[in-house]
């Protein structure tokens, strides 16, 4: 029987206590036929787990997939994807949980219409100080949260979008921009959120920015180079304001985390090189893309009167 959606939550090192955090929410999941869904645990190369733990979890169908080495979390999610015959993929982290009403909204609105290429909702952000936790609901501007949403299968294979070896880290932003900028606006949308991003002790936002967090922040820029190819292939007609905006997000990224900019330019000129044709040095058109971008989201304030100077070093191979 293909199920309506496939819940995938790759782990490495996680305890069985640990993983009945995610799975108790699943299970506790009000208004739900359970027949409609299953559960995919995939071991990340990790020490084996006793599943008869989960037992207790009597609504789940619940499937475990040992990997025989660390891949990461976003090929741990595609083996998982390649394993399951959900319509719809949804992914969990190990330390998250889902609203009570979660998936009794998702499943409402696939009721509505089952063609939607992506079902998003709001999620909460937990965060912490001075011992108090907060909760910060999103918006739907977030290009690179894989949580609160539902990925159809069936757009997922037309488009060719799968995670990719070589995106350990930032492959979340790359797997979700991607499926939102190519489709077609074809999404269902739940106002409310329904899924709580736990507060992470060692998360980029939270870790010291420490010279070897610097190094790995540049794996955001290797993903739009990587972004770049599926839209030249999938949506040519987007693949030019979809370049300016890497280029111009190179800029802010760097700014935004203090980064090398040896590094950052060598990660740019990799883009430019790809797709020399698109290229055409300071632009109008880019001009007003920084400037719309130092005006609101993640990067307000940050100033754009060294863009045009980022954008030139590139052009003369600096």
């Amino acid at each position: 029987m293909t199920k309506t959606v496939s819940i995938i939550i790759p782990f490495y090192g996680q305890t069985e206590s640990d993983l009945a955090i995610p799975l108790s929410s699943i299970n506790n999941q009000v208004g739900v036929d359970f027949s409609k869904l299953d559960v995919h645990l995939v071991n990340d190369g990790g020490t084996p787990i006793d599943l008869s733990t989960f037992k207790i979890f009597a609504n789940l169908d619940l499937h475990y997939h040992e990997l025989p080495e660390n891949v990461g979390a976003g090929m741990a999610r595609q083996y998982a994807i390649d394993h399951s015959t959900g319509e719809y993929l949804m992914f969990v982290d190990t330390d998250d949980v889902l609203s009570v009403t979660a998936l009794h909204l998702f499943f409402s609105i696939y009721k509505q219409d089952n063609n939607k290429q992506v079902i998003l909702a709001k999620y909460y952000t937990e965060s912490k100080k001075n011992q108090i936790y907060n909760y910060t609901p999103s918006d739907f501007g977030d290009l690179g949260a894989l949580y609160a949403k539902w990925f159809k299968r069936d757009y997922l294979e037309k488009i060719g979008l799968r995670f990719l070896p070589e995106l350990r880290l930032f492959e979340d932003s790359y797997f979700v921009g991607t499926a939102l900028i190519l489709s077609d606006n074809n999404c269902g949308i739940n106002n409310e959120p329904l899924y709580i991003y736990k507060f992470r002790s060692n998360s980029l936002s939270n870790r010291d920015n420490s010279e070897q967090q610097k190094i790995n922040s540049i794996n955001y820029i290797v993903q739009l180079r990587l972004r770049l190819r599926i839209i030249a292939r999938v949506k040519p007609e987007l693949f030019q304001f979809q370049f300016n905006k890497s280029l111009v997000e190179s800029y802010f990224w760097q700014k935004k985390y203090a980064l090398d900019d040896k590094l950052v330019n060598a990660e740019v000129k990799k883009i430019i090189s790809e797709f020399k044709s698109a290229f055409h040095g300071y632009t109008v058109e880019l001009d007003q893309l920084a400037v719309a971008n130092s005006k609101g989201g993640m990067y307000a304030g940050i100033q754009t009167k060294n863009f045009k100077n980022f954008i030139n070093r590139l052009s003369s191979g600096d």
